[in-house]
Protein backbone atom coordinates (compact mmCIF):
# COMPACT_ATOMS: atom_id res chain seq x y z
CA UNK A 1 0.00 0.00 0.00
CA UNK A 2 1.77 3.45 -1.07
CA UNK A 3 0.17 6.57 0.27
CA UNK A 4 1.51 9.80 -0.92
CA UNK A 5 0.08 13.08 -1.60
CA UNK A 6 0.09 13.74 -5.51
CA UNK A 7 0.95 16.98 -6.97
CA UNK A 8 -0.90 16.78 -10.86
CA UNK A 9 -0.63 20.65 -11.99
CA UNK A 10 2.99 21.14 -13.35
CA UNK A 11 4.05 24.11 -14.39
CA UNK A 12 6.86 25.09 -17.30
CA UNK A 13 8.55 27.86 -15.43
CA UNK A 14 12.36 28.06 -14.51
CA UNK A 15 13.76 30.55 -12.06
CA UNK A 16 15.12 31.68 -8.66
CA UNK A 17 13.38 30.89 -5.87
CA UNK A 18 13.78 33.21 -2.87
CA UNK A 19 11.67 36.21 -0.99
CA UNK A 20 9.27 37.99 -3.21
CA UNK A 21 7.47 41.00 -2.12
CA UNK A 22 3.81 39.94 -0.79
CA UNK A 23 0.55 40.76 -2.15
CA UNK A 24 -1.47 42.92 -0.21
CA UNK A 25 -3.97 41.23 1.70
CA UNK A 26 -5.93 37.98 2.28
CA UNK A 27 -5.15 36.46 -1.65
CA UNK A 28 -7.42 33.74 -3.20
CA UNK A 29 -5.61 30.20 -4.00
CA UNK A 30 -7.29 28.11 -6.58
CA UNK A 31 -6.27 25.91 -9.86
CA UNK A 32 -6.86 27.40 -13.02
CA UNK A 33 -6.80 25.95 -16.67
CA UNK A 34 -3.29 25.27 -18.16
CA UNK A 35 -2.92 28.03 -21.37
CA UNK A 36 -0.28 25.80 -22.63
CA UNK A 37 1.99 22.79 -22.80
CA UNK A 38 3.66 22.62 -19.73
CA UNK A 39 5.78 19.78 -18.05
CA UNK A 40 7.06 19.19 -14.82
CA UNK A 41 9.76 16.31 -12.94
CA UNK A 42 8.71 14.00 -10.34
CA UNK A 43 11.41 11.51 -8.59
CA UNK A 44 9.34 8.63 -5.93
CA UNK A 45 11.88 7.21 -3.74
CA UNK A 46 11.20 4.34 -0.91
CA UNK A 47 12.25 1.97 1.41
CA UNK A 48 10.59 -1.07 3.44
CA UNK A 49 10.95 -2.89 5.92
CA UNK A 50 9.16 -6.03 6.78
CA UNK A 51 9.72 -7.85 10.24
CA UNK A 52 8.31 -10.99 11.71
CA UNK A 53 8.33 -10.21 15.48
CA UNK A 54 11.90 -8.38 15.90
CA UNK A 55 13.16 -10.40 12.89
CA UNK A 56 13.88 -8.26 9.88
CA UNK A 57 12.80 -10.64 6.76
CA UNK A 58 12.72 -8.36 4.02
CA UNK A 59 13.89 -4.83 2.93
CA UNK A 60 13.00 -2.97 -0.25
CA UNK A 61 14.28 0.17 -1.93
CA UNK A 62 12.41 1.40 -4.96
CA UNK A 63 12.76 4.35 -7.17
CA UNK A 64 11.00 6.14 -10.23
CA UNK A 65 11.99 9.70 -12.33
CA UNK A 66 9.26 10.52 -14.77
CA UNK A 67 8.12 13.30 -16.29
CA UNK A 68 4.34 14.86 -17.01
CA UNK A 69 2.86 17.07 -19.30
CA UNK A 70 -0.67 19.12 -18.45
CA UNK A 71 -2.62 20.72 -21.42
CA UNK A 72 -5.56 22.03 -22.10
CA UNK A 73 -8.59 20.00 -23.47
CA UNK A 74 -9.44 20.81 -26.85
CA UNK A 75 -13.04 21.58 -25.96
CA UNK A 76 -13.30 23.17 -22.51
CA UNK A 77 -16.49 22.06 -20.90
CA UNK A 78 -18.54 23.39 -18.08
CA UNK A 79 -16.29 22.98 -14.84
CA UNK A 80 -13.79 25.56 -13.76
CA UNK A 81 -10.37 23.55 -14.39
CA UNK A 82 -10.37 21.18 -17.33
CA UNK A 83 -6.78 19.39 -18.07
CA UNK A 84 -5.14 16.50 -20.17
CA UNK A 85 -2.24 15.13 -17.99
CA UNK A 86 -0.07 12.54 -19.94
CA UNK A 87 3.37 10.93 -18.37
CA UNK A 88 5.86 11.28 -21.39
CA UNK A 89 9.03 9.59 -19.69
CA UNK A 90 9.52 7.02 -16.97
CA UNK A 91 12.55 5.57 -15.81
CA UNK A 92 12.29 3.06 -13.09
CA UNK A 93 9.50 0.11 -12.16
CA UNK A 94 7.27 1.50 -9.90
CA UNK A 95 3.61 1.69 -10.89
CA UNK A 96 2.24 5.48 -11.30
CA UNK A 97 -0.74 4.44 -10.88
CA UNK A 98 -0.08 3.89 -7.15
CA UNK A 99 0.42 7.81 -6.90
CA UNK A 100 -2.39 8.76 -8.86
CA UNK A 101 -0.61 9.40 -12.05
CA UNK A 102 -1.02 8.37 -15.63
CA UNK A 103 1.34 4.87 -16.92
CA UNK A 104 4.08 5.84 -19.23
CA UNK A 105 2.03 7.15 -22.19
CA UNK A 106 -1.10 7.41 -20.91
CA UNK A 107 -3.34 10.46 -20.75
CA UNK A 108 -5.73 11.06 -17.98
CA UNK A 109 -8.39 13.70 -18.22
CA UNK A 110 -8.72 15.58 -14.97
CA UNK A 111 -11.86 18.08 -14.51
CA UNK A 112 -11.55 20.30 -11.00
CA UNK A 113 -12.91 22.94 -9.27
CA UNK A 114 -10.83 25.95 -8.36
CA UNK A 115 -9.95 24.45 -4.88
CA UNK A 116 -8.78 21.23 -6.05
CA UNK A 117 -12.13 18.77 -5.65
CA UNK A 118 -11.60 16.35 -8.19
CA UNK A 119 -14.86 15.97 -10.67
CA UNK A 120 -13.53 13.89 -13.55
CA UNK A 121 -10.37 11.34 -13.36
CA UNK A 122 -10.65 9.48 -17.13
CA UNK A 123 -12.47 6.44 -16.83
CA UNK A 124 -11.63 5.62 -12.75
CA UNK A 125 -14.32 5.58 -10.57
CA UNK A 126 -14.88 8.23 -7.89
CA UNK A 127 -13.55 5.77 -4.80
CA UNK A 128 -10.08 5.47 -6.60
CA UNK A 129 -7.13 7.26 -5.74
CA UNK A 130 -7.26 9.05 -8.64
CA UNK A 131 -10.14 11.30 -7.12
CA UNK A 132 -8.17 12.22 -3.95
CA UNK A 133 -7.43 15.87 -4.27
CA UNK A 134 -4.04 16.97 -5.49
CA UNK A 135 -3.47 19.65 -3.10
CA UNK A 136 -4.88 21.19 -0.23
CA UNK A 137 -6.19 24.77 -1.26
CA UNK A 138 -8.52 26.56 0.88
CA UNK A 139 -12.22 27.77 0.17
CA UNK A 140 -11.31 31.65 1.13
CA UNK A 141 -9.13 33.83 0.43
CA UNK A 142 -5.93 33.82 2.62
CA UNK A 143 -2.54 35.30 3.78
CA UNK A 144 0.30 34.26 5.72
CA UNK A 145 -0.04 32.61 8.91
CA UNK A 146 -3.55 31.16 7.88
CA UNK A 147 -4.53 27.61 8.29
CA UNK A 148 -6.95 25.62 6.52
CA UNK A 149 -7.99 21.72 6.61
CA UNK A 150 -8.71 19.11 3.98
CA UNK A 151 -10.27 15.57 4.64
CA UNK A 152 -11.07 13.23 1.62
CA UNK A 153 -12.26 8.87 1.50
CA UNK A 154 -11.33 6.45 -0.71
CA UNK A 155 -11.37 2.54 -1.23
CA UNK A 156 -7.44 1.15 -1.85
CA UNK A 157 -6.90 -1.23 -3.95
CA UNK A 158 -6.88 -3.81 -1.32
CA UNK A 159 -10.87 -2.75 -0.42
CA UNK A 160 -10.02 -0.80 2.74
CA UNK A 161 -11.65 2.62 3.13
CA UNK A 162 -9.24 5.06 3.87
CA UNK A 163 -9.40 8.64 5.01
CA UNK A 164 -7.35 11.57 4.49
CA UNK A 165 -6.34 14.48 6.94
CA UNK A 166 -4.31 17.34 6.06
CA UNK A 167 -3.65 20.63 7.62
CA UNK A 168 -2.39 23.62 5.04
CA UNK A 169 -0.54 26.22 6.25
CA UNK A 170 0.56 29.89 4.34
CA UNK A 171 3.83 30.50 4.99
CA UNK A 172 4.36 32.97 3.15
CA UNK A 173 5.48 34.14 -0.56
CA UNK A 174 8.49 32.99 -2.72
CA UNK A 175 10.24 33.71 -5.85
CA UNK A 176 9.00 31.58 -8.74
CA UNK A 177 10.38 33.14 -11.61
CA UNK A 178 8.27 34.45 -14.13
CA UNK A 179 5.31 32.57 -12.37
CA UNK A 180 5.13 34.93 -9.35
CA UNK A 181 4.37 35.41 -6.68
CA UNK A 182 4.01 32.04 -5.16
CA UNK A 183 2.37 30.89 -1.70
CA UNK A 184 4.58 28.72 -0.13
CA UNK A 185 2.04 26.02 1.64
CA UNK A 186 3.19 23.59 4.53
CA UNK A 187 0.82 20.63 4.48
CA UNK A 188 1.26 17.99 7.37
CA UNK A 189 -1.56 14.72 8.11
CA UNK A 190 -2.43 11.37 8.16
CA UNK A 191 -3.94 8.44 6.45
CA UNK A 192 -6.03 6.19 8.89
CA UNK A 193 -8.61 3.39 8.32
CA UNK A 194 -12.29 5.44 7.34
CA UNK A 195 -13.50 2.81 10.36
CA UNK A 196 -12.26 3.41 13.97
CA UNK A 197 -10.91 -0.71 13.45
CA UNK A 198 -9.95 -2.88 10.84
CA UNK A 199 -9.75 -6.90 12.18
CA UNK A 200 -6.32 -7.90 12.16
CA UNK A 201 -4.84 -4.55 10.63
CA UNK A 202 -3.32 -1.25 12.87
CA UNK A 203 -1.96 1.39 10.68
CA UNK A 204 -0.23 4.88 10.88
CA UNK A 205 0.75 7.01 8.22
CA UNK A 206 2.20 10.15 8.31
CA UNK A 207 2.17 12.98 5.25
CA UNK A 208 4.44 16.31 5.77
CA UNK A 209 5.79 18.74 3.13
CA UNK A 210 6.05 21.87 1.74
CA UNK A 211 4.88 22.92 -2.01
CA UNK A 212 4.96 26.71 -3.67
CA UNK A 213 2.20 27.67 -5.55
CA UNK A 214 2.19 30.54 -8.48
CA UNK A 215 -0.85 32.94 -8.02
CA UNK A 216 -0.87 34.14 -11.26
CA UNK A 217 -1.27 30.47 -13.33
CA UNK A 218 -3.01 28.97 -10.49
CA UNK A 219 -0.60 25.59 -10.56
CA UNK A 220 1.81 24.00 -8.54
CA UNK A 221 5.52 25.23 -9.32
CA UNK A 222 7.83 22.87 -7.17
CA UNK A 223 6.54 20.10 -4.23
CA UNK A 224 8.82 17.56 -1.86
CA UNK A 225 6.31 15.99 0.17
CA UNK A 226 7.51 12.78 2.31
CA UNK A 227 5.46 10.07 4.26
CA UNK A 228 6.30 7.61 6.87
CA UNK A 229 3.56 4.32 7.27
CA UNK A 230 3.48 1.22 10.15
CA UNK A 231 1.38 -1.67 8.78
CA UNK A 232 1.17 -4.15 12.43
CA UNK A 233 -0.36 -7.94 11.35
CA UNK A 234 -1.09 -10.12 14.32
CA UNK A 235 2.92 -11.43 13.46
CA UNK A 236 3.73 -9.22 11.06
CA UNK A 237 4.88 -5.32 10.76
CA UNK A 238 5.74 -3.73 7.75
CA UNK A 239 7.82 0.02 7.99
CA UNK A 240 7.77 2.22 5.60
CA UNK A 241 8.93 5.46 4.02
CA UNK A 242 8.82 7.27 0.77
CA UNK A 243 9.71 10.65 -0.76
CA UNK A 244 8.13 12.61 -3.89
CA UNK A 245 9.77 15.80 -5.00
CA UNK A 246 8.85 17.51 -8.34
CA UNK A 247 10.34 20.31 -9.85
CA UNK A 248 9.71 22.20 -13.51
CA UNK A 249 10.88 20.76 -16.67
CA UNK A 250 12.46 22.38 -19.91
CA UNK A 251 12.18 19.34 -21.97
CA UNK A 252 10.49 15.56 -22.22
CA UNK A 253 13.96 14.03 -21.40
CA UNK A 254 14.93 13.38 -17.98
CA UNK A 255 18.68 13.89 -18.96
CA UNK A 256 20.29 17.11 -16.76
CA UNK A 257 16.55 17.33 -14.40
CA UNK A 258 18.17 18.42 -10.76
CA UNK A 259 16.20 16.93 -8.34
CA UNK A 260 16.43 18.24 -4.63
CA UNK A 261 17.62 15.84 -2.48
CA UNK A 262 15.19 13.80 -0.21
CA UNK A 263 17.08 11.27 2.03
CA UNK A 264 15.15 8.00 3.24
CA UNK A 265 16.15 8.46 7.45
CA UNK A 266 16.64 5.17 8.20
CA UNK A 267 13.30 3.43 10.39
Amino acid sequence: MKISMKILIPVFAMGFVGCVSAPKGPQVLELKSPQGESLSAYRSTSISKEYEGEQLTREKEESVDFIVESKPVEKKGEHPVEVLVTTVTKAGTMDLHDYGFPENGETIEFHYTGNGEVLKAGSFRKQSLFFVPPLPLPDHPVEKGDTWSLEHTWTSNSGIELQLEIIGIHKGYQNCGEDSPCAEIEVSGSVSPAFERVVGLDMESRISGTLLFSLPKGEVYSSKIESREILSFPNRKILSRSCMVSVPAEKKQLEGVKFPECPLVDQ
